[in-house]
């Protein structure tokens, strides 16, 4: 359920936000593609699920939930420049948007969740249907968050794919189709191009009204919720509550039987040497501790 000691100002809950064109043209543009090439060349083999369950660990797991989320918005590990640079492009594969309004969204978003008070749209208020609507073809036109809050700096590879976000996957398409055909293309380009976003609304929406309470957020509009379920299935994004109350964390799963395949992946990129200065809760006191 909603936190039930938060306060809200809105009069309704579609004031200070109005509905994008350019995100429901994305969205039609995203879709119509997917859906209009497997119906001139529909595709199913024996390795379909295989790209597609491939596709998903390194989009959804190893680019936004790791590399994106953890890694540059919270901080939780650095990296080297070559891995950010890979983390960013990869963000553009997942059909959300160019990687500085990715980064935007998300510190807007949690900038209202942390106040007593939240907007519809960062609050998942709405029943499934509206909130869709809400975050995935409307935007925010509210005050906007202060200039205490920095974004994560930004550089002249970011700034290029914020431009060309649409093309950039273009190449990795090209890639697919070298090592395995239409059928790679379509089950491990095309199709997760359209379905992260959809998957990423969904998993924000059940974090953000139901499962369990570790870390009790009083004061806060929002303060996410915990689903063991879910967490396991989301590289440890549905350990919600434990994120809101640790940001700084890599490690989302702190309780018992909270599985997080996002830190395992963190845990193994740091034994090659890939990131370092990991920084992870512990499952007890939820202090910070350095894994370097």
């Amino acid at each position: 359920m909603p936190n039930p000691d938060a306060t809200h100002e809105q009069s309704s809950p579609w004031e200070d936000v109005q509905p994008s064109a350019w995100k429901i043209t994305r969205w039609l543009l995203l879709h119509g593609i997917v859906i209009g090439s497997f119906v001139a060349a529909p595709t199913f083999r024996i390795t379909s699920l295989a790209w597609l369950s491939l596709s998903v660990f390194v989009v959804s797991c190893i680019g936004v939930s790791v590399g994106m989320h953890r890694g540059i918005i919270h901080g939780a590990f650095q990296m080297p420049a070559w891995f950010r640079a890979c983390v960013v492009y990869i963000c553009c594969l997942a059909g959300m948007g160019g990687p500085s309004s990715f980064i935007r969204m998300h510190r807007e978003r949690d900038y209202h969740q942390d106040r007593a008070t939240c907007p519809s749209i960062f609050g998942y208020r709405l029943d499934p249907f509206r909130s869709y609507v809400q975050m995935v073809f409307c935007v925010y036109t509210g005050p906007p968050v202060p200039d205490h809050h920095p974004l994560p700096k930004s550089d002249a590879w970011m700034r290029f794919l914020d431009r060309t976000y649409l093309l950039a996957p273009i190449p990795g398409w090209a890639f697919l189709s070298f090592v395995g055909g239409w059928d790679a293309v379509w089950w491990g380009g095309l199709l997760p191009w359209a379905l992260t976003q959809n998957l990423f609304w969904a998993s924000n929406y059940l974090v953000h009204t139901r499962g369990y309470v570790t870390y009790p957020r009083p004061g806060h509009a929002e303060q996410g919720y915990n689903q063991r379920v879910l967490g396991a299935m989301s590289f440890g994004e549905g350990f919600h509550n434990n994120h809101h109350q640790f940001p700084w964390s890599a490690r989302m799963g702190i309780g018992q039987l909270e599985i997080d395949l996002g830190y395992a992946t963190i845990r193994v990129l740091r034994t090659l040497g890939v990131v370092w200065n990991v920084r992870a809760a512990d499952a007890g006191q939820g202090v910070n501790q350095a894994a370097s």
